[in-house]
C-alpha cells in the first residue's frame, strides 16, 4: 500500500493484522497504479517521477528514450497490459509504450511533435475492440486506433454521437464490447455507446452521493453490479435494476472521499480494498450485495449552494450523509439552493419532491411541489427563524424513509433590529459626535474595500479576458464572412483560452483555496499544463522542508502570486529558444514568500514580458500591490536565460 506517509505491507494470509511500514526511503512519490511483472517485480506509475520498477525492495526509474529530450516531473498516472501483451502507460505528458524486457519508456508517436495526446493528461486506459484503446483525459475521451494513430474524440463541442457533457474523464470500465462506463470529475457516471452516443447518466439528481467518481470496478463474484468510489462514499450500483447502495463512515469506511484508481480485490477472500484520504478499508462485498433493499427510498441531501453578500462569492457545499447543517441568510445574500435526491432504492427515474418553510412558533405549513429535479431556490425570504423541511417519493407514491429538516435563520438588517435602536439611542445621547464620526469612517472603509475589490476584479477581467474575447469576436466575424476551417480552429483556440482564463480568475477569489498548499498545487498544475504538456523540460520545487501546506495566505497574496507566475511562465515559454528548460520554485515562510520562475538556456531574442512593456508593467504593479519587490531579466547567476523573482513580505493571514 502506497501513501504519503510511505509504503505499508500486511501478511497476505492475515487480513486482520495491522499494517506495517516498509523500511525503505526509495519511494519518490505515491504510486498511482501498479502492474505485476515476471520475477516478482512490479511496474509503477509514480506520482513524482514517471514509470518505475520495484524489484526486491529497490525502486528504479525507467529511462525515457526517443528523439525528444526527457521532461522533468511527468507524473505517471495509469498502466495497462493489452491482449497482445503490450504495456501502456499514461501520464501528464501523454501516452507511452513501456518495454518491460529492455526496461525503457518511449512515447507513442514520439516523432510527431504536434500529436494531440502529447498535450493531454491521461487519467485512465481501457482496451476496446482489437487494435483500439480508450484513453480518458482531462480534455475528453479518445478512441485510439493503435496501428495508425487515428483519434476520435468524445466530449463537449463534438457532434452526436460523440458529444459528452464533460471533458474531464477520470476512470473507465468496459460494459461489454460495444459500450463503456465513464467515471467523471463533475458529471457523475456516464454510459457511452460509440455509435449510439450517451445512453445513461447517473448523478446527484439520480441518487449518486457525489458528482465526482474517483474509480470504477467490477467484481467477478458480483458481475451484474458496478462499484463506484466517489468523493462522498462508496457506491454499489446495479445497472439492470437501478438499485443504489451507499456506504459511508457510518458503515465502517475509513474515509468517505475515495482516491482515484485506489481500488483492488483480495483474491483469497473476495473482499474489496478501497483507499481514501483518511485511510484504507476492507469491504465485504458479498455481504453488501446480499443486504436487502430498504423497501422505501432514502432521501439524500445532495448539495447546498449559497451566495454570501459579505464576500460576493458563491460556494457549493456537499454535506456528509446524515449531517444536515443549519442555514443562515445574511442581509443582502442573493440566494440559497438546496438539492435533494432519492438514493438506495431501485429508481423508476421519475421521483417527486416537495418542501415547506415553517416559521418559528408554528407547527406546520403548506407543502409546495418541487417537481422531479429536487432543487429548491430560496430567495428574498422575510427575516425570521424557520424550519425548512423537504420530502420525496417515488412515482408510485412510495414515500422516502425520512424528511430532511434544516434550521434556517434569515437575519434582520442591523438597522432594523430593536436592540440596535436602543443601543444607538444610548450611544447617541452619550457621544453623538464620536458615534457619527465612527459610523462614517466604518462606511467609508467598507466602501473603499468594496471599490478596491471591484476595481481589481474589473482590471483583471479587462486585462486577462477582454483581449481574448475581442479576438474571439473578430475571429467569429471573419469566419462568418470567409468560412475557412483555419479561422474556425483559431476561434476554438481563442475561446478555450478565454474559458481557461475565467476559470483561473474564479479560482483566485475562491476562499476555500487560501492556503499555501492550494497555491503550490495550482502552480504545479500550471507548469504541467503549459511547459510539460508542450514537451519542455520543467520541474517544480516547494520549500522549505517540510512545506507549510496548511498555512493560510492573505487572499490578495494568493491571487497576485498565481497571476504573476502564470504571466511570467507564459511569456517565458513564448520566447524561449529550443532546448530551454524551465523551473518554478515557491517558498513560503511567515516572514516572506518567494516565487522564482527561471528559463535556463540562451538569452531570448525578445524580453519574455515584452507586449510593448505591458506584461512587465503588470508584473511590477501586482508586486507593488502586495508591498513586495520583483525583478525580471537575464539570470545574472549564469549570465544567460531569463528569470522573474518575486519577494512578498508577511504573506500569511
Amino acid at each position: 500500500m502506497s501513501s504519503y506517509e510511505g509504503l505499508w505491507v500486511q501478511p497476505a494470509d492475515s487480513p486482520a493484522a495491522p499494517l506495517r511500514r516498509l523500511a525503505t526511503t526509495l519511494q519518490a512519490g505515491v504510486w498511482f497504479a501498479t502492474l505485476p511483472l515476471p520475477g516478482g517485480r512490479l511496474l509503477i506509475a509514480n506520482e513524482l517521477g514517471h514509470f518505475d520498477v520495484w524489484d526486491r525492495g529497490r525502486q528504479r526509474p525507467l529511462p525515457w528514450v526517443g528523439p525528444h529530450p526527457p521532461l522533468g516531473e511527468t507524473n505517471g498516472l495509469c498502466l495497462l497490459r493489452d491482449r497482445a501483451g503490450r504495456v501502456w502507460g499514461g501520464s501528464v505528458a501523454g501516452l507511452f509504450r513501456i518495454d518491460t524486457e529492455q526496461g525503457t519508456v518511449r512515447r507513442y508517436r514520439e516523432a510527431d511533435a504536434g500529436y494531440r495526446l502529447h498535450q493531454c493528461r491521461i487519467e485512465a486506459l481501457a482496451e476496446g475492440p482489437p487494435g483500439t484503446l480508450w484513453v480518458a483525459t482531462s480534455q475528453g475521451l479518445y478512441r485510439l486506433t493503435v496501428a495508425t494513430g487515428r483519434l476520435a474524440r468524445y466530449g463537449p463541442g463534438e457532434s452526436a454521437p460523440r458529444r459528452l457533457p464533460t471533458a474531464d474523464v477520470r476512470s473507465l470500465l468496459l460494459a461489454h464490447p460495444d459500450s463503456l462506463w465513464l467515471g467523471t470529475f463533475d458529471q457523475g457516471l456516464l454510459l457511452l455507446h460509440p455509435r449510439r452516443g450517451l445512453l445513461r447518466r447517473l448523478g446527484p439528481a439520480q441518487g449518486l452521493p457525489s458528482e465526482s467518481v474517483a474509480f470504477l470496478t467490477r467484481l467477478p463474484a458480483d458481475a451484474h453490479a458496478l462499484w463506484l468510489g466517489t468523493y462522498r462514499g462508496l457506491v454499489r450500483y446495479e445497472p439492470g435494476t437501478g438499485r443504489l447502495q451507499h456506504l459511508t463512515t457510518a458503515d465502517g469506511l475509513a474515509a468517505e472521499e475515495c482516491n482515484r484508481q485506489s481500488v483492488g480485490q483480495d483474491a483469497r477472500t473476495g473482499e474489496l480494498l478501497v483507499g481514501g484520504v483518511g485511510g484504507a478499508s476492507r469491504v465485504q462485498a458479498a455481504q453488501v450485495a446480499r443486504t436487502p433493499g430498504r423497501g422505501r427510498p432514502q432521501l439524500l441531501l445532495a448539495s447546498l449552494t449559497q451566495h454570501a453578500a459579505a464576500t460576493g462569492r458563491t460556494r457549493t457545499h456537499y454535506p456528509a450523509p446524515g449531517q444536515w447543517p443549519a442555514l443562515t441568510m445574511a442581509p443582502g445574500d442573493a440566494f440559497v439552493d438546496v438539492q435533494v435526491a432519492l438514493a438506495d432504492y431501485a429508481p423508476d427515474a421519475r421521483p417527486r419532491y416537495a418542501f415547506r418553510l415553517v416559521p418559528a412558533g408554528q407547527d406546520s405549513a403548506r407543502w409546495l411541489g418541487l417537481g422531479r429535479r429536487g432543487t429548491l431556490h430560496l430567495q428574498q425570504v422575510a427575516p425570521g427563524d424557520y424550519r425548512l423541511e423537504l420530502r420525496g417519493e417515488s412515482a408510485d407514491g412510495q414515500p422516502a424513509t425520512r424528511l430532511i429538516t434544516l434550521p434556517l435563520t434569515v437575519e434582520q438588517p442591523w438597522q432594523r433590529r430593536p436592540a440596535t435602536w436602543a443601543l444607538s439611542t444610548l450611544l447617541l445621547a452619550a457621544t453623538v459626535g464620536g458615534g457619527v464620526y465612527g459610523w462614517q469612517r466604518l462606511r467609508a472603509g467598507r466602501a473603499r474595500a468594496d471599490q478596491q475589490l471591484r476595481a481589481r476584479l474589473a482590471a483583471d477581467l479587462h486585462d486577462e479576458v477582454g483581449n481574448l474575447l475581442t479576438r474571439v469576436t473578430l475571429r467569429a466575424e471573419l469566419a462568418q464572412q470567409v468560412p475557412e476551417p483555419a479561422f474556425l480552429d483559431e476561434l476554438l483556440t481563442e475561446s478555450r483560452a478565454a474559458a481557461a482564463t475565467v476559470r483561473d480568475l474564479i479560482w483566485t477569489v475562491d476562499a476555500a483555496a487560501d492556503t499555501a498548499g492550494a497555491l503550490a498545487d495550482r502552480l504545479q498544475d500550471l507548469l504541467a499544463q503549459s511547459a510539460t504538456a508542450a514537451g519542455r523540460a520543467a520541474h517544480f520545487t516547494r520549500g522549505p522542508e517540510p512545506f507549510p501546506a496548511a498555512a493560510t495566505l492573505r487572499p490578495d497574496v494568493r491571487q497576485h502570486v498565481y497571476l504573476i507566475g502564470r504571466e511570467a511562465l507564459t511569456n517565458a515559454l513564448k520566447h524561449a529558444p529550443a532546448g530551454a528548460t524551465f523551473s518554478l520554485t515557491l517558498r513560503v515562510a511567515p516572514a516572506e514568500l518567494v516565487l522564482d520562475v527561471k528559463q535556463d538556456g540562451a538569452a531570448p531574442v525578445a524580453a519574455p514580458t515584452s507586449r510593448a512593456g505591458q506584461g512587465l508593467r503588470n508584473l511590477h504593479t501586482r508586486a507593488g500591490q502586495l508591498g513586495g519587490t520583483l525583478s525580471a531579466g537575464p539570470d545574472v547567476a549564469v549570465g544567460a536565460g531569463w528569470r522573474v523573482l518575486l519577494r512578498v513580505p508577511r504573506p500569511l493571514r
